[in-house]
């Protein structure tokens, strides 16, 4: 067994930023780690972040004379630093600031009830839609229509409406005639009827400007803000029409601030979620078996100096459990698909990276573990598209070169069939 040193951390400051964090350790106290002489300083700090949860990044460790220790030096090489030496541990991590967004203002102009009024107005069916009419039904289509316009002009919007809808089940009716009628309903205020209507226009004419703008209008007052800027979007792209410019921008502006705070939400919890509690008071010879973040298996021995622990191996059943627990994140399935990799479980590891993908779509290291599993299998062209997203999402040197060969693998394949099909022909 290769010798080792036991090295006594003492925390001397714990600056984390502002951030909460579950845990035992405190500054002040000393953590004794059982780590081998020819270890690197990076190294002795990988298991120093297990215990104190301190991202590598945020740590600085010194002799106690104050000398900072390069990340790739030996702990044999440092300088004072012997077997029962200690050094000093400085943790600061920088305040992240979280930007502040206002709560939602409420929206006084929602219609009380706009999504429960009556189901629409009746519309042709089958081939009526698209009937050729003849000139009796054209002519007779033409008057409603005019009586309709007139009624409207007095005032009469009911008796319009009547007039419309005669003029509409004549048959074959115009996207524009559709949009007549949905602007005429949300002029009632009957806007789920008039949602229905722009809907039907649009499936007659599927760039119909006055249909999207209708419907984009009315969704707004439905409350559905999403749905009502992205019709106001297509709508000003097919005709900009200055008489929603202003709901446009309000809709855009309030579409941001939602997804903004859902956004702020989902990080605040994904934060607790990264934490893992070490908190629990353990007697002083008590033997632990702990799972770190579901992937590996740490045996810890509390001792009156602190903390001796070494890490055993990936524990691949471990972190089955830790995964069976229930509502497992995306990066703790990507972990375990990339432990099932290193095992040269390739399908299996495939499989994961596939269900972690299905929580988080954009998991960039679900991604990369897929594409790599892909490629030993010899899917080179799902490998190719795999490594495509993940080095979209988040690039990554180590996969930099696999990328490359991937890519050309894909495009030489991709020649030589294109060269058989040719001869072929």
């Amino acid at each position: 067994m290769a010798e080792q040193w036991v090295v006594k951390v003492k925390i001397e400051t714990l600056d984390r930023g502002g951030v909460k964090v579950k845990n035992m350790w405190d500054a002040g106290q000393v953590v004794s780690v059982q780590i081998e002489p020819h270890a690197t300083i990076n190294m002795l700090k990988q298991r120093i972040a297990l215990l104190v949860s301190a991202h590598t990044k945020h740590q600085r460790i010194t002799n106690e004379a104050g000398l900072e220790f390069g990340d790739i030096t030996k702990l044999a090489d440092c300088e004072g630093l012997e077997n029962n030496g200690t050094v000093l541990l400085h943790v600061e991590q920088p305040k992240v600031e979280e930007k502040v967004i206002e709560p939602l203002s409420d929206d006084e102009e929602i219609w009380a009830g706009a999504a429960d009024d009556d189901a629409g107005e009746p519309m042709p069916e089958g081939e009526a839609m698209n009937k050729e009419l003849t000139d009796e039904q054209m002519d007779l289509r033409n008057r409603l229509q005019g009586e309709s316009a007139e009624l409207l002009e007095d005032g009469d919007k009911a008796a319009a409406l009547a007039k419309l809808t005669e003029a509409i089940m004549v048959g074959a009716p115009t996207a524009m005639m559709i949009s007549k009628r949905a602007e005429l309903l949300m002029k009632m205020k009957k806007a789920k009827a008039s949602a229905k209507d722009a809907t039907a226009a649009l499936a007659v004419n599927p760039d119909s400007g006055k249909a999207y703008r209708v419907r984009g209008r009315v969704r707004r007052y439905m409350g559905d803000y999403s749905g009502a800027k992205e019709d106001l979007d297509s709508a000003q792209k097919i005709d900009f029409d200055d008489s929603v410019a202003e709901m446009h921008a309000y809709l855009t502006k309030r579409v941001a601030k939602i997804t903004a705070l859902a956004g702020l939400e989902e990080k605040r919890a994904q934060v607790e979620a990264d934490f893992v509690e070490r908190s629990q008071p353990v007697s002083r010879k008590a033997h632990h078996r702990l799972v770190y973040s579901g992937s590996l298996e740490l045996v810890c021995t509390v001792q009156k100096m602190g903390l001796y622990f070494r890490i055993l191996r990936p524990n691949q059943t471990k972190k089955k459990k830790a995964i069976m627990v229930g509502a497992p994140s995306a990066m703790m399935i990507s972990k375990r698909a990339e432990l099932l990799m290193k095992m040269k479980k390739a399908k299996a590891a495939a499989k994961d990276a596939t269900a972690a993908l299905a929580v988080n779509p954009d998991s960039g290291k679900a991604y990369r573990v897929r594409g790599r599993a892909r490629r030993y299998m010899g899917d080179y062209g799902g490998a190719k598209e795999d490594l495509d997203n993940a080095q979209k999402i988040d690039f990554d040197d180590s996969v930099a070169e696999m990328h490359s060969y991937c890519t050309k693998r894909v495009a030489k394949i991709m020649a030589l069939a294109g060269l058989e099909e040719k001869e072929t022909k």
